[in-house]
């Protein structure tokens, strides 16, 4: 295949695609050990200062349902960056063991969490506020756990 050639249709027919597409692949390669999950929820927690043990477990209120979407906005971001590029409105979620220690995390079952990453993959893709609430909280958990701040 004549990949310069399409990179060049890519830049002068979408510009906005090739950039985003750039920017993702300047970043670093996404984390992988979904051992640290836990860790990064105390510090989300910190940062949009709420109290960890609250949100976890079955959902009553609005507001729980609120701040673990943001979560899960976020470590997918972490974990799996690439399912918020994909053209289509096919929501591909990796198997990696992602939606199981997230489910076992948060004390639901994984047929619960898949749905509700699906929806949260919706919402970033559909509101602009959204999406920038999560890159900054996303921001903050990189400079407060991992090296010299990079993913």
């Amino acid at each position: 295949m004549q990949y310069l050639l399409l990179g060049k249709l890519l830049v002068m027919r979408h510009p906005e695609v090739a950039q985003r597409l750039l920017v993702q692949i300047e970043h670093d390669p996404p984390l992988t050990d979904l051992s640290r999950i836990p860790e990064l929820y105390t510090v989300f927690c910190e940062l949009i200062n709420v109290d960890p043990p609250t949100f976890r477990g079955p959902l009553f209120s609005t507001n729980k349902v609120d701040i673990r979407r943001l979560f899960v906005s976020v470590i997918l971001h972490l974990y799996n960056p690439q399912v918020y590029s994909h053209p289509s409105n096919n929501i591909i979620i990796p198997h990696n063991g992602f939606i199981k220690t997230l489910s076992e995390f948060f004390h639901v079952n994984r047929g619960y969490m898949s749905r509700f990453i699906r929806e949260t993959i919706v919402m970033e893709k559909v509101y602009e506020e959204y999406r920038q609430k999560v890159e900054q909280i996303r921001e903050g958990i990189i400079n407060k756990t991992l090296p010299n701040g990079q993913s």
